[in-house]
């Protein structure tokens, strides 16, 4: 519904008048003298003045309703007007009585009446907040992990929206596998609670770990290990015995990919935090090495499968430490034991033949004396 203000135009209409002139006949006396022709003299009119129009006010349509967009800062530049045309600037022709703030201007789906003055007269517009403008998904991009890594798709990701409305963020990473060397799409889809709907892709690549980064992500989570559990002032026997148990606790036996290098054992250990014996042998040599406590690997001889434990100095001479875990029931705990303590378990234990049988040409001379157990 639009409203007008504005005046009609009028103009003079102009007569003018003519005088026709009279013509006479020419006469003949009858002794045949010829009549002159006179002429009449012609009256004059003096033409009635052209009257000057009054000039036309501008024509000024007001819109009676208008749609502002939600997250406005002002009404100021808005268009009022119901045409294009431009409007004269003039003193006090058009001015918003009462503003709305700006969180007024955030509230989309509200209704406001605005009082406008136009040309001195004060007409009631309708504005409505509306948003139809999409949310905003901010901080993402392409991400690239190793193989066997954890992916937070939403940590630090970010969705603005221009109304005072909630916001739902769904991520679709159903067709990502972390387990797999390979390239991905995940997909980000915002919708705010006006329908409005924005959908980001982003590329997950999956590259298989290299041996230097499994070196660099080990030592790392060691010093977090020991910064955790060694205290200044410990002695070396605590010291390993305090990460001997960490192995033990931390550490739960299942799946190894058998790739028998230091780094790579203790990168199941520490990282995936699950291994077979390789892992436990591997993740305490490096925790022992870290406190400059001396450790050598030791290797099951014979037997139906491998097994990998560790032999230990703290000072007092070489001691047999097995990390991993005893099945349900065996309370058997393989810390700073001699030989002679691991062979009687190995003939205690027969369900793994050749338990703790091993070379002992590859190994410097060991403990004789019992220092932990029976």
């Amino acid at each position: 519904m639009l409203s007008f203000c504005a005046c009609n135009q009028q103009e003079a209409n102009n007569k003018s008048q003519t005088v026709a002139q009279a013509n006479q006949d020419d006469i003949t006396t009858d002794n045949q003298v010829e009549a002159t022709n006179t002429p009449v003299p012609t009256a004059t009119v003096t033409p009635t003045p052209t009257a000057t129009p009054t000039p036309t006010p501008t024509v000024i349509p007001v819109l009676t309703s208008i749609q502002v967009e939600a997250g406005s800062t002002s009404l100021e530049d808005k268009n009022f007007f119901a045409t294009e045309e431009e409007i004269p600037t003039q003193e006090g022709l058009f001015v918003i009585e009462e503003m709305l703030t700006e969180e007024q201007l955030r509230q989309a789906g509200a209704v406001y009446e605005v009082p406008v003055s136009c040309a001195g007269k004060i007409v009631p517009v309708s504005v409505e907040i509306v948003d139809t403008t999409a949310p905003v998904i901010q901080n993402i991009s392409d991400i690239t992990v190793f193989v066997g890594d954890s992916v937070s798709y939403k940590k630090g990701v970010e969705v603005i929206d221009n109304a005072d409305n909630e916001v739902t963020l769904t991520v679709d990473n159903s067709g990502v596998n972390l387990k797999q060397v390979g390239e991905y799409v995940v997909t980000y889809t915002a919708t705010d609670s006006f329908g409005n709907v924005t959908v980001e892709e982003i590329k997950v690549v999956v590259n298989e770990i290299s041996i230097e980064e499994k070196e660099r992500r080990v030592n790392e989570l060691a010093d977090k290990v020991i910064a955790e559990n060694i205290t200044e002032g410990m002695s070396k026997w605590d010291i390993c015995y305090k990460l001997w148990n960490w192995c033990r606790t931390n550490i739960r036996y299942g799946y190894s990919e058998g790739d028998r290098r230091i780094y790579a054992g203790a990168y199941e250990g520490l990282y995936d935090k699950t291994g077979d014996c390789y892992a436990y042998y591997a993740t305490f040599t490096v925790l022992l090495q870290k406190c400059d406590i001396e450790t050598m690997e030791v290797r099951r001889m014979g037997g139906t499968s491998d097994h990998w434990w560790n032999l230990v100095n703290v000072g007092d001479g070489w001691y047999h430490c097995d990390s991993s875990p005893r099945k349900k029931g065996d309370t058997y705990k393989c810390f700073m034991q001699t030989d002679a303590q691991v062979q009687a378990y190995t003939e205690y234990y027969t369900e793994k033949p050749n338990y703790y049988v091993f070379d002992t040409t590859l190994l410097p001379e060991r403990g004789t004396t019992i220092v932990y157990g029976e």
